[in-house]
């Protein structure tokens, strides 16, 4: 199980790897062209947009690939088809809703809440693409269900980031700058749509029309996904009030600042994203046969992996934060090094309990999830209100990390409670030993490559530094690492 696990991992991470390097040149040109004050109004616009999408898609694609995984088990030839499209009809109804009321709205949040009058226009230009960015969410859930990563890697991490990116630059040559940014977006976003549909009728053989009978599958899938639809407007809130708190707080530039710095240390999430999208197919399949001995085996090599290729990293962008962000983004942004350190060690935080939503979800703990986000967001809301006008994007860095790790402790009561499972050995405290041992080797090679490009001296260092403790610290322990991808 481990070793079919870890094969389609990789693909995931080799997608996710170069779905970030995508949006994060993407987030680089467009805050080099833009300005941060520009860059700030067009992130408070996207984030209200991606609020709205989230509320519509009712929690739906975060059950569905689970439901699709056990009705494909039990034989079922139409019945994950019928699924899916009970699941796109009933994320329609409320997209088209918040599609209305974000274009009826505009105004009003622009002027009366953030006072900058430039998001309205944006809003209402891009408020018809709810309704495709929610369809499309579906059907890479159900792709994923049907154990289909391929489709993961390219309309959700590639695509988008690229063809925003690629419209942005066509767009700007003709004189769009701040407009130009919403309109490559909203392109982007409906290209993307009508490929993955066509994709998934032809790969398939998905038809689109439902019947009035099959609307009785809806009834059992949003029984399981409503509060993983509230989880995920907590979660989109949790993820976002950082960035709306500041605009109402501070300057729109200190949200490009912020955002820069967010954008740089989110790369740490990608090695628990590619376990992670895979994990829930996987528990899913262990738990219904039964075997709780071996779901503790997967889960506890799944996170133990997890940490210890996320530690290096994770030390790499503390020590070289400020660096990195000059180097990439630009002087104008290089306040913003010290948030990205806290921003860092927040989502390190997250790693230590590897994907504890995905295991609760496969054996139906679907408020357990809720639970933690809900503790989250609250503490983030408030720590962020709190903060902010004393501490700046530091506070709201500050706010973030404690946030995580309030939801952190929810979930490992929740797994320790249904699962027992919450056990670490010596190799959880041999990997930070070895890391921080090797911490100087940052300082010298900095030194010895003081002489070349900021960006080409922090990519050296970074690289020698990681490939140096991966060597070290799975040279020490082969054997168990043999083991682990043998499955046994």
């Amino acid at each position: 199980m481990l070793t079919r696990f870890l094969r389609g991992s990789s693909l995931v991470f080799a997608g996710i790897l170069a779905g970030k390097l995508v949006a994060m040149v993407s987030s680089i040109i467009m805050a080099r062209s833009l300005s941060p004050h520009r860059f700030g109004i067009y992130l408070l616009g996207l984030s209200i947009l991606q609020i709205a999408a989230i509320v519509s898609n009712l929690g739906i694609p975060g059950v569905l690939p689970s439901l699709i995984a056990k009705i494909d088990m039990s034989g079922s030839q139409d019945g994950p088809h019928r699924l899916v499209r009970g699941a796109i009809y009933s994320c329609l109804g409320p997209a088209l809703f918040l599609s209305a009321a974000v274009y009826a709205c505009a105004d009003f949040v622009s002027v009366k809440i953030f006072h900058i009058p430039e998001i309205s226009g944006m809003l209402k230009l891009t408020s018809a693409i709810i309704p495709p960015v929610v369809i499309t969410s579906v059907l890479t859930a159900a792709f994923r269900g049907y154990g289909r990563t391929w489709p993961r890697v390219i309309f959700q991490d590639l695509l988008p980031g690229l063809l925003t990116l690629l419209f942005f630059l066509a767009l700007i040559r003709f004189g769009f700058e701040l407009s130009g940014a919403y309109i490559a977006f909203g392109m982007s976003s409906l290209l993307v749509f009508v490929l993955i549909a066509r994709s998934i009728k032809k790969k398939l053989g998905m038809r689109f029309l439902v019947r009035i009978r099959e609307l009785t599958a809806v009834i059992e899938l949003l029984r399981l996904s409503w509060p993983l639809g509230i989880e995920s407007l907590v979660w989109v809130v949790y993820t976002q009030i950082d960035k709306l708190l500041i605009g109402c707080f501070l300057p729109p530039s200190q949200v490009g600042i912020y955002a820069a710095a967010a954008s740089l240390s989110v790369i740490l999430s990608i090695i628990p994203q590619a376990f992670s999208y895979l994990a829930l197919p996987a528990f899913s399949s262990v738990v219904s046969n039964g075997s709780k001995h071996e779901l503790g085996l997967l889960y506890g090599k799944i996170t133990k992996i997890i940490f210890q290729i996320s530690f290096p990293v994770f030390l790499c962008l503390v020590m070289l934060s400020k660096e990195i962000l000059t180097a990439l983004y630009g002087d104008a942004y290089s306040n913003g090094s010290r948030a990205m350190a806290i921003l860092a060690a927040g989502l390190m935080i997250s790693c230590l309990l590897g994907p504890t939503s995905e295991i609760l979800v496969s054996a139906g703990r679907t408020k357990a999830p809720l639970a933690a986000s809900a503790a989250g967001c609250i503490a983030n809301v408030s720590l962020n209100a709190v903060l902010i006008p004393r501490y700046g994007i530091n506070g709201a860095a500050i706010a973030n990390s404690c946030s995580v790790i309030v939801s952190l402790l929810v979930s490992g009561y929740f797994i320790h409670r249904y699962f027992n499972l919450l056990r670490w050995d010596r190799d959880y405290i041999l990997c930070p030993v070895v890391c921080l041992g090797l911490a100087p080797l940052v300082l010298l090679t900095t030194r010895l490559f003081s002489s070349y490009p900021l960006l080409a001296s922090a990519a050296i260092t970074g690289s020698v530094y990681c490939l140096s403790v991966y060597a070290l610290l799975y040279g020490m322990q082969w054997r168990k690492l043999a083991g682990v991808f043998s499955g046994r």
